[in-house]
């Protein structure tokens, strides 16, 4: 894959924080009672990686639907990989779907900042 989408730096955890308490304080509302803070940190740090996959796809000339076929899983798996909010992120699809793209490489430094959010997800 070309550098065009490649990020080389991502979020930690305390800057994801950081970030999610801005957002918390320019709305003017504690969303804390409806959003688990880690959970919206991990949203945060998730962005890349859904950045990646999409552009990854698109390069590929694929859709989300011929993607999904050529694995043999449901497309609202990919959907959530994505960052579509109806989607399901798991590990199992993630770890298909780096491998269909050929974005493992990337995937594996991504992984290094981010293995804890990885292991929050659904098997």
């Amino acid at each position: 894959m070309s550098a065009d989408f490649i990020v080389k730096e991502f979020l930690t955890d305390k800057e994801a924080g950081e970030l999610v308490k801005l957002v918390y304080s320019k709305l003017g509302l504690d969303l804390r009672g409806f959003i688990n803070d880690q959970r919206a940190r991990d949203r945060m740090r998730l962005m890349s990686l859904e950045t990646a996959c999409q552009k990854a796809r698109e390069k590929k000339g694929i859709t989300i639907k011929q993607a999904a076929k050529q694995m043999k899983i449901q497309q609202y798996l990919l959907k959530g990989i994505e960052g579509d909010p109806g989607g399901k992120l798991t590990r199992e699809a993630l770890d298909k779907y780096v491998d269909l793209l050929e974005i493992r490489r990337w995937f594996n430094i991504w992984l290094k900042t981010n293995q804890d959010v990885y292991l929050r997800l659904e098997k």
